[in-house]
């Protein structure tokens, strides 16, 4: 029997991510970006670059991630007082915290197109 691997994680799949616009409460500035929504996390993340660009400064803390069979600490800021909204609405959600990350791991391959979600209608 000849075992291998599925090949997991080498194809682009379309992921849940939807255009938003984010805002400190502190603030008036809003940022029109994306939003990924991973049912499998139990804490919200934004980029460093996103907190930047809201003039946030957080708290500094170490987080512990933690994926498959690997934990890593990392250096993050906890940021509070976040909301976010739907481009077309007018009513903001406030967030729990959110810690900053370098990096969110999403390209732009990712985001569906009108294409894509149309092949979904339970999505309408």
């Amino acid at each position: 029997m000849k075992l291998g691997y599925t090949g997991a994680g080498e194809a682009e799949c379309i992921l849940a991510i939807v255009p938003v616009r984010i805002k400190s409460k502190r603030s008036s500035r809003e940022v029109k970006t994306y939003a990924f929504i991973d049912t499998g996390s139990s804490a919200t993340f934004c980029s460093e670059a996103l907190m930047n660009q809201l003039n946030m400064r957080g708290r500094r803390t170490e987080i512990l991630l933690r994926t498959m069979d690997q934990e890593k600490t990392m250096q993050s800021y906890m940021l509070s007082d976040l909301e976010v909204c739907g481009l077309e609405e007018s009513d903001f959600i406030e967030l729990p915290n959110v810690f900053s990350q370098k990096d969110i791991p999403v390209k732009q391959e990712n985001i569906p197109l009108p294409e894509d979600v149309d092949r979904w209608p339970y999505l309408k």
